[in-house]
Formats: structure tokens, C-alpha cells, sequence
């Protein structure tokens, strides 16, 4: 018997897929037929190999001219946005500071923050933002509104009114006397209650939702 040693072996180690599986039971088939139809080895080489294989003689003629070369991967894509570890440090900075002035973050806001300080990329969207931030281990829940709701511009506003005429009335010499009436509830619809924190700070709920 004679020995064939084939110019492009496969080694073992490499496994084979169920593709290349398929190719072989193929082969092992049309060998096995042609002791019983010698004429299935009749005819040219390319021939002979394609029914062999069960493929098209078209597509075999494509596999001879390219060889064993693959199509060119194409290389991994790069990030067009980076922020390193400074970068995050100030956007935690940034969110801890909303809240230390009372107010919601949101995307919009820190994002505005962001470029006044020149923090990252020059350019970055809001999906950008919002991939980061949770990585970040932040999240966009409800905050309670009690503590967000008395520290909004208006409120202030009139509680410092409200202070400075109990000051006037107290200094003056005939005080007229103060009446406190109940409870004002303002309408909770009017105001942001929902902001970036981070998933571990559990996030109240008034009273008002319940309602």
C-alpha cells in the first residue's frame, strides 16, 4: 500500500469543527461508495474532490484559488470615548455636590457640569454618560421628595420672607400676634424627583405617592 502524506496536515491538538466533521464523514462515505461504483473516481481531480466532499465544484474552484488564507479580521474597535480614573473621581464629585446644594442630578445637568470643568472627552453623548455612570455603580431612581422639595429655589425664597417678617414683627414694639394655620402641601408633580445615585443608598418614598 502505498503512502500519501498530505502538504497540509492538521495537527490533532487543534480540534476540528463540526463543519470540518461534516467533511470528513463525506469523504469517508464517497471512498467507501466508490469500492462498490468504481466510476465515481472517473473524471479530473477537481471533479472528484467536490463530489468527495459534497460541495459544488463552483465552490471548490473558489477554496483552490485562495488557498488556505482566511478572510482579514477586522481589528477590535476601539473605544472613541475614555474617561480614566481622575475622570470618574471628579464626576463623583460632581453628583456628591448636587446633592450638598439640594439639587436632583441628572444626566442633562452633570453632563453640563462635566464640560464646564472640562472633565473627559471634549464631545460624549448622553448613552455615553449613562453607560458610565453605571459602571460607576450609580443608578436613576426616586428620591424622597420631602428632602428634595424643601430646598427648591421657591421654597427658599419664601421661607427666607417668611423668617425676615417674623424678625420685623418681633423687633417692633406693639408685635401683632402669629397664627400658624396647618400644614401647606405643595403639588409634588411640580418638581424633579428622580436623580443619579448610587445603588447601594436606598431611595425613600414620601407619603404623597401612596396617595
Amino acid at each position: 500500500m502505498a503512502n500519501f502524506i498530505s502538504p497540509n496536515k492538521i495537527s490533532a491538538h487543534s480540534g476540528y469543527n463540526s463543519q470540518a466533521r461534516k467533511l470528513i464523514m463525506n469523504v469517508l462515505h464517497f471512498f467507501r461508495e466508490s469500492k462498490k461504483n468504481p466510476a465515481l473516481l472517473e473524471g479530473k481531480s477537481r471533479d472528484i474532490a467536490a463530489k468527495a466532499l459534497n460541495i459544488g465544484t463552483s465552490t471548490f474552484g473558489r477554496i483552490k484559488k485562495t488557498g488556505l488564507s482566511t478572510p482579514t479580521k477586522k481589528p477590535a474597535r476601539i473605544p472613541k470615548v475614555y474617561f480614566d480614573d481622575f475622570d470618574k473621581t471628579s464626576i463623583a464629585n460632581i453628583i456628591k455636590e448636587f446633592y450638598k446644594n439640594k439639587i436632583a442630578p441628572t444626566l442633562n445637568l452633570i453632563r453640563s457640569k462635566m464640560k464646564e470643568r472640562r472633565i473627559g472627552p471634549s464631545t460624549f453623548s448622553r448613552t455615553t454618560l449613562w453607560k458610565l455612570l453605571r459602571t460607576m455603580g450609580f443608578t436613576f431612581k426616586a428620591i424622597d421628595r420631602r428632602v428634595h422639595l424643601i430646598e427648591q429655589p421657591n421654597i427658599k425664597l419664601w421661607r427666607q420672607r417668611y423668617i425676615q417678617r417674623l424678625n420685623q414683627n418681633s423687633a417692633n414694639q406693639n408685635p401683632r400676634p402669629v397664627i400658624y394655620l396647618d400644614e401647606s402641601w405643595i403639588g409634588c408633580n411640580a418638581v424633579a424627583v428622580k436623580g443619579w445615585v448610587p445603588k447601594l443608598m436606598k431611595s425613600k418614598r414620601s407619603k404623597l405617592d401612596k396617595q
